[in-house]
């Protein structure tokens, strides 16, 4: 049987947990990888995730969060600021 998919998306809802878990490793490329596939995702834990992401170490972990964040929230102050760094 399929695993269980979150709604409107293509990422499984099971992998959402183990995802947002992979946000806070050490590891840069864990956390991006993590931050690309949650931006497939929906509801309040993925993007209370990306708004901490928003305050990331990487610049490149920042952008992807802010991308995720803008388009449900064009005047995202925070994410915009983030856009302008980049």
């Amino acid at each position: 049987m399929p695993p269980t998919r979150s709604p409107d998306s293509t990422l499984p809802s099971a992998a959402v947990p183990w995802l947002i878990a992979c946000t806070t490793d050490a590891n840069d490329g864990l956390r991006m990888n993590a931050a690309l596939a949650l931006k497939l995702g929906t509801g309040i834990a993925v993007a209370q995730t990306m708004e901490h992401l928003l305050e990331d170490a990487s610049l490149r972990i920042r952008f992807i969060a802010a991308s995720a964040l803008l388009p449900r929230n064009p005047g995202h102050v925070v994410a915009g600021a983030v856009l302008v760094d980049a």
